[in-house]
C-alpha cells in the first residue's frame, strides 16, 4: 500500500513539473510614442539582457544556417521557424560571438504567439480584435509601434505581423541592438 501511495505521489509531481527542454514561444515588445521601442523577448531570447550571437546560440542551439559575415549576418533556426539578422558596426564579424541582433522574423512554427495571444495562422479579424490600434502597412500590420527619433520622426513596427490571404504568416521584430 505504501509503495502504491509513493508511486502515485511521484507520478503527480512529475505530471505537474514542466517538460524537460520546454521553452517559451512568446513574443513581447513595448512601443513608444516619443522614441524607440523595445523587443523584450523572442521566446527565451531576451535582447535587453544580451542580444549577441553567442546568447542566441545558447538559447536556441546550433543554427541551421549562417549566411554573410562582416557587417551583416543572417542566422536561422529551422526547427523554430526563426531567422535573426545580426550586425556589428564596431568592426567585428557579425557572424561571430559579438554580432548583435538587429531584426528577426518568426514564421513556419505555429507555437509562436504574441503576448496578446495572436498566433501564426490567425485570421486578420482576430488580429484586429487583439490589436485594435494596429496600423495597416503594405505587407501586414504594425502591432506594436514606436518612433525613430532621428531627423524627422518616423513610426516603425517594433512588432509587426505579415499577412497573406487574410492570415498571419509571420511576425517581424525590430531589435536594434546594433544601432540604426
Amino acid at each position: 500500500m505504501r509503495v502504491a501511495v509513493l508511486a502515485t505521489a511521484a507520478i503527480l509531481v512529475l505530471a505537474a513539473a514542466p517538460a524537460a527542454g520546454a521553452r517559451s514561444f512568446v513574443l513581447r515588445a513595448t512601443g513608444s510614442t516619443t522614441g524607440p521601442g523595445d523587443v523584450q523577448a523572442i521566446g527565451d531570447f531576451k535582447p535587453p539582457s544580451g542580444a549577441s550571437v553567442r546568447r542566441a546560440v545558447r538559447v536556441f542551439g546550433e543554427p541551421t544556417f549562417r549566411r554573410g559575415g562582416g557587417e551583416i549576418c543572417r542566422i536561422g533556426w529551422a526547427r523554430f521557424g526563426l531567422r535573426i539578422r545580426f550586425q556589428n558596426f564596431g568592426g567585428f564579424d557579425s557572424c561571430g560571438p559579438r554580432g548583435l541582433a538587429q531584426k528577426a522574423i518568426v514564421s513556419a512554427d505555429d507555437r509562436w504567439r504574441t503576448e496578446a495571444g495572436l498566433r501564426l495562422g490567425d485570421r486578420v479579424a482576430r488580429l484586429r480584435r487583439l490589436y485594435p490600434k494596429a496600423k495597416r502597412t503594405l505587407r501586414g500590420f504594425r502591432l506594436v509601434e514606436a518612433i525613430l527619433p532621428f531627423g524627422r520622426p518616423v513610426a516603425y513596427a517594433v512588432l509587426g505581423a505579415r499577412v497573406r490571404d487574410g492570415r498571419v504568416v509571420a511576425f517581424t521584430l525590430f531589435i536594434g541592438a546594433a544601432g540604426d
